[in-house]
């Protein structure tokens, strides 16, 4: 009979976290799969990576609050321009004339221009023209980063919640289960398995790795699923 074994989050002074340090406070890899690293100093050319790796509902909400937040700023600079600045205006006083600069600032952000109001000043028409600039140069952010979160290749790996430990070939084999989690057919694959374990040394607690020999460690095509065996002799 195959002897099974459930698979259980270790206690805290046993957790792995690929280190000496063996509290969960310093574990390099976290319980979610992230890395326990925060850096500091990021610079503006970091920004393009960190909005890649938001979330979906997290980039659309950025996106909309810098679209929200850029027509309200020029919706200001048209308010206090006056509306003399302006031909076609309705409504030329307090909180009305403010929203009709905000709607017209969006109507320019967006290049829709429905004409109703056009800048007739010259610092109006200045205006105007680096809020279609700022526009184009919003979509096209916005155009490319959903561009390139819809062309990342993505790749899912999920594992069985239980491993098996039998005998195999004369000795013992710890074996597990790996599925495509996507609709995709996955190529070349290489396969490493490391065992972890703590050993005491003068009274300390050290942390040691060894890699195991597998049955099958390399893959041409991975569709659906695939058996992994580590044999220990």
């Amino acid at each position: 009979m195959a002897k099974r074994m459930r698979i259980l989050p270790r206690r805290v002074s046993e957790e792995i976290g690929f280190g000496d340090k063996l509290s969960s406070e310093n574990r390099l890899i976290l319980r979610d799969g992230s890395f326990n690293v925060v850096r500091y100093g990021k610079r503006i050319s970091d920004l393009y990576t960190d909005l890649l790796q938001l979330g979906w509902g997290a980039l659309i909400w950025v996106l909309f609050t810098l679209y929200i937040v850029l027509n309200l700023l020029f919706g200001i600079i048209f308010y206090y321009l006056g509306p003399e600045a302006f031909g076609g205006v309705q409504q030329s006083e307090g909180w009305l004339w403010f929203a009709e600069a905000c709607f017209f600032s969006i109507q320019t952000f967006t290049t829709v221009g429905y004409g109703a109001i056009h800048p007739l000043s010259l610092s109006a028409n200045a205006v105007a023209g680096i809020t279609a600039f700022t526009g184009l140069l919003w979509f096209a952010m916005a155009t490319g980063l959903c561009f390139a979160r819809f062309a990342k290749a993505t790749v899912t790996v999920l594992f069985s919640d239980h491993a098996v430990i039998r005998s195999f070939e004369g000795g013992s084999a710890l074996m597990f289960r790996l599925v495509n989690g996507h609709n995709s057919n996955l190529r070349d694959l290489e396969v490493r398995v490391t065992l972890s374990w703590l050993e005491q040394q003068d009274g300390v607690s050290t942390r040691r790795f060894t890699p195991l020999q597998l049955e099958m460690d390399q893959l041409r095509m991975f569709s659906f699923k695939l058996d992994i065996g580590a044999q220990n002799q």
